[in-house]
C-alpha cells in the first residue's frame, strides 16, 4: 500500500507576477506564477511553476512579482528536460499583506 504523499513548506520569490489558470479537474479556479526556492542540496534557486489551488488562488491574484512568500503543497518533477519542475500550493503559509504568526495587523496611519 502507498503511504500519502506529505506536503512541503517552501520559501521563495515568485518570479512573474501571478496569472489566472485552467479550472483544475474539479472546475475550481487555480492561479499560477514562476517560483525560486532553495532546496536542500542545490546551490541555486530552484524554479518552479507554481500552481495556487482552492482559496490560494485569488489570495495569489494579490501577489506581485519578486515577492516574498512562503507555501506549503507538492512538488512534482516534470517529464521533460525542457521543462519546469511544478509546484501545486495547496496553502499560503506567509505572503505580503499578512502578520506573522503572533504579531498584531499592521494599521494603516490616519
Amino acid at each position: 500500500m502507498d503511504e500519502a504523499q506529505k506536503t512541503v513548506t517552501m520559501s521563495g520569490r515568485l518570479k512573474t507576477a501571478p496569472r489566472p489558470g485552467r479550472p483544475d479537474r474539479s472546475g475550481n479556479a487555480t492561479t499560477y506564477a514562476r517560483f525560486a526556492a532553495h532546496v536542500d542540496g542545490e546551490d541555486d534557486a530552484h524554479d518552479y511553476v507554481a500552481t495556487f489551488h482552492r482559496h490560494t488562488a485569488p489570495l495569489a491574484l494579490r501577489l506581485r512579482k519578486e515577492d516574498q512568500i512562503t507555501v506549503e503543497g507538492y512538488p512534482h518533477q516534470s517529464s521533460g528536460e525542457r521543462r519546469l519542475d511544478t509546484f501545486s500550493v495547496v496553502n499560503l503559509v506567509r505572503y505580503p499583506g499578512v502578520p506573522e504568526s503572533g504579531q498584531p495587523p499592521q494599521r494603516s496611519a490616519r
